[in-house]
């Protein structure tokens, strides 16, 4: 049944606003149109990136399975000074058996922001996050907990800032809006002008 027909006043009035020449008034976020549905197992991660300008201005991702922590860098370098930090802390813990121990030793984030991302847990992330930062989950088994976690408020009672816990399965539904061709193109006549 169409908008028209079917007595809504709310879908009459927005009926009767796209038949005036006034524009209608288009809402801040689009709609979301794509799901990426990812599985990762302990150990795995995603390398730092941003999303670029395709998807710009949100992304959404909901976490199923295992907590993981997902952290915001604003330069590559220190990322890979992280990397190297973990790197070494997990070749100590190999010689001494103590991986817990040998993680807590590379407590260094330089990351400007860490998010713990438990089960059935929503993150959207836009506006400078979205352009200016990369992001990333860690490759590691076990996770170290930020002592500068932006949401300790979210962590469980049993897990604190500075503690170590073993990662899990983890799902997770990145959710989007992709421009359709009309849309690129459109965009592209409005460019041009």
């Amino acid at each position: 049944q169409s908008s028209e027909n079917s007595g809504n006043s709310e879908n009459s009035a927005s009926s009767a606003s796209s038949s005036s020449s006034a524009p209608r008034p288009r809402p801040r976020f689009p709609t979301p149109n794509h799901v990426l549905l990812n599985q990762y197992e302990p150990g795995q991660g995603i390398m730092p990136h941003k999303d670029g300008p395709l998807y710009h201005p949100l992304v959404a991702i909901v976490s199923l399975g295992a907590p993981t922590i997902m952290h915001f860098y604003r330069d590559l370098a220190e990322w890979r000074k992280d990397v190297d930090d973990i790197r070494r802390a997990a070749e100590q813990a190999e010689e001494e058996e103590e991986k817990g121990d040998a993680l807590k030793a590379a407590k260094v984030c330089r990351a400007a922001a860490s998010f713990y991302l438990p089960a059935r847990s929503l993150l959207l992330f836009t506006e400078r996050l979205y352009t200016d930062y990369f992001h990333t989950i860690h490759e590691v088994f076990e996770e170290w907990v930020p002592t500068a976690l932006a949401n300790p408020q979210h962590l469980p009672s049993a897990l604190r800032p500075g503690d170590v816990y073993k990662r899990g399965l983890r799902i997770s539904l990145t959710i989007r809006h992709v421009p359709t061709v009309a849309e690129l193109a459109a965009a592209a006549a409005h460019k041009d002008g």
